[in-house]
């Protein structure tokens, strides 16, 4: 008995550009020395720059290594802003944290 499989339709659609990102990110890191997975988790805003990291990624890129370390803490100390004004109603999509679109927060 032969099984015919189901025809896959998802409820959801991704840009080519997203696949390109991939594929250039996992190259990148691979012809870097870099773990491609820890840098597809930065790049999509899911994992932190760690100070073992950012020393990696001097060597890797030639931007001090001070960079990616301000770069992160900057990033942190925005976040901290935005969740002590605006608590559980940020925005998060990716890499991006919003504060909540004004008509949602009541300021239109």
């Amino acid at each position: 008995m032969k099984i015919k499989p189901a025809p896959f339709e998802p409820n959801w659609a991704i840009h080519p550009g997203a696949t390109l990102s991939e594929c250039i990110i996992w190259r990148w890191a691979e012809e870097k020395g870099l773990d491609p997975e820890k840098i597809d988790e930065i790049c999509s805003g899911r994992g932190p720059i760690t100070d073992e990291l950012a020393a990696e990624l001097a060597e890797a890129t030639g931007i001090s290594e001070a960079f990616w370390k301000n770069l992160q803490n900057s990033y942190d100390t925005r976040v901290e802003r935005l969740k002590s004004q605006f608590g559980e109603e940020l925005r998060e999509d990716g890499p991006w944290v919003m504060a909540p679109k004004e008509e949602e927060n009541g300021n239109v």
